[in-house]
């Protein structure tokens, strides 16, 4: 999901040319009240670092901050344990995480009793619900990832709040349609949580071989985009 500001003669150009990640909140707020038509899967990820802690010298590791989804948008499983299910993704709950296959071949020795074990990522402990698949590599080669609701809402105080957003469409719907519907969501929806004074907003949709152009020969995946 980006945000892409328009500008007009004089302007200066706006920092995010070819398109700014979306809020957190706004893609919360807007798969809590909308039922989207046109496609059947909208999952959304970022990405951070976060010190793993063996026991000995902390190591910097790259992960990622998935919607419970976003595996099955991508058509992916994990090769041991589970993905995150909506449970894994609420307030409260215990923190899970799930490993990319090198990371558990490399720093875990490859461990067959790596699901269920409590490793430690910065000031927080998680259980190993999951690894993926080798070969796996997903956008900045995350090495780990985390459910998006516990690491990123707004109570958690974040250092992260965007996300990038993927869709799958819905057999016999098109990228224009998707678009169309996405225009037709309420602005005041999607401008609820931006300041008074800031431009406002509305989504809409690109195929992701746009953005990706060798990811993919097909429509089936789009990303969203802000338009101010």
């Amino acid at each position: 999901v980006s945000e892409m500001p328009t500008t007009v003669a004089g302007d200066a150009p706006p920092a995010c040319q070819g398109g700014c990640p979306v809020a957190y909140e706004i893609f919360a707020d807007i798969l809590k009240v909308h039922s989207f038509q046109t496609v059947d899967l909208v999952a959304g990820y970022t990405s951070g670092a976060k010190a793993l802690n063996l026991g000995g010298e902390p190591i910097v590791v790259l992960g990622g901050v998935a919607s419970d989804n976003l595996f099955a948008v991508l058509g992916v499983e994990p090769e041991l344990g589970r993905a995150f299910t909506p449970d894994d993704d609420r307030l409260g709950v215990e923190l899970v995480t799930i490993l990319s296959h090198d990371l558990w071949a490399n720093q875990f020795n490859s461990a067959p009793d790596i699901i269920g074990q409590s490793i430690k990522l910065s000031d927080s402990r998680y259980t190993v619900i999951g690894v993926m698949p080798p070969g796996f590599d997903h956008e900045a080669g995350s090495r780990f990832w985390l459910p998006a609701v516990p690491t990123l809402d707004p109570s958690t105080k974040p250092s992260i709040r965007n996300l990038t957003v993927v869709a799958r469409l819905r057999p016999g719907f098109g990228v224009e349609q998707f678009r169309a519907e996405l225009g037709a969501l309420d602005p005041a929806l999607l401008n609820a949580t931006r300041p008074r004074d800031a431009a406002p907003i509305r989504l809409d949709a690109l195929p992701l071989r746009e953005r990706y152009t060798a990811s993919t020969q097909s429509h089936d995946l789009i990303f969203a985009a802000v338009v101010v």
